[in-house]
């Protein structure tokens, strides 16, 4: 009898260990499944941004907005791509410019590059073409975000260099991110407006040339009295 009750107790003990080690690995997985799950959750909030001009991280956003600092990098960056660039350069900057607006207004841009011969002309003189962002304005409470951009783009050819100014309004709208658009912006309306900064060239020799004829003309008319 009492082998019978000792047997009992052995059982019952055995039963409550496995009982507690069940639930024990049970939560051991719970916890390991969550802490997963974060993990998971947290690296795919990160993407890597390539372009031309480096790479660096960012995080993913699971609403609509845009940070301010973002889509004014943004935009330089396409001002950068769409109007930067020399014979060995051109096609690959205009595509990735390309891939930041949408196809009827980049392939607008394109088309008068292509009436215009830029790569032609590029290749013909040996020249290049930079650009200086002179500000970016955005109008952060409308949806889409809406801005405008003034810009001037400089042609360098034989040592010179002669301006010509950009500025463009447009609206910018959150996209799923790709790997031809990592940003996960689009521009959007894109289209050119007036804008008359002060100085037309830059090249010193210009400005100095300009200068000697106005000062010729003025001793001519002192001379003509």
């Amino acid at each position: 009898m009492d082998t019978v009750k000792n047997f009992s107790k052995t059982y019952d003990t055995m039963r409550m260990i496995t009982i507690v080690a069940i639930c024990v690995l049970a939560f051991t997985n719970l916890a390991w499944t969550y802490f997963y799950y974060l993990k998971d959750e947290e690296v795919g909030k990160k993407v890597i941004v390539v372009t031309d001009f480096g790479s660096f991280s960012a995080k993913t956003k699971k609403d609509e907005t845009i940070d301010q600092f973002e889509a004014r990098n943004f935009v330089e960056v396409f001002m950068q791509n769409m109007f930067a660039h020399d014979g060995s350069s051109f096609k690959r900057n205009v595509e990735a410019a390309l891939n930041m607006i949408n196809k009827k207004d980049g392939m607008q841009i394109y088309s008068d590059f292509k009436t215009g011969q830029v790569l032609e002309t590029y290749v013909k003189y040996d020249s290049r073409s930079r650009i200086e962002i002179d500000s970016i304005k955005l109008d952060m409470d409308v949806r889409p975000l809406s801005g405008k951009v003034y810009a001037k783009q400089f042609t360098v050819y034989a040592g010179k260099e002669l301006m010509q100014p950009i500025a463009a309004k447009f609206s910018l709208d959150r996209i799923d991110r790709s790997p031809k658009k990592p940003y996960g912006l689009l521009i959007n309306s894109f289209s050119f407006i007036n804008y008359n900064p002060t100085q037309t060239e830059v090249d010193p020799n210009v400005i100095l040339e300009k200068q000697r004829i106005k000062q010729l003309e003025a001793d001519s008319i002192i001379n003509t009295k």
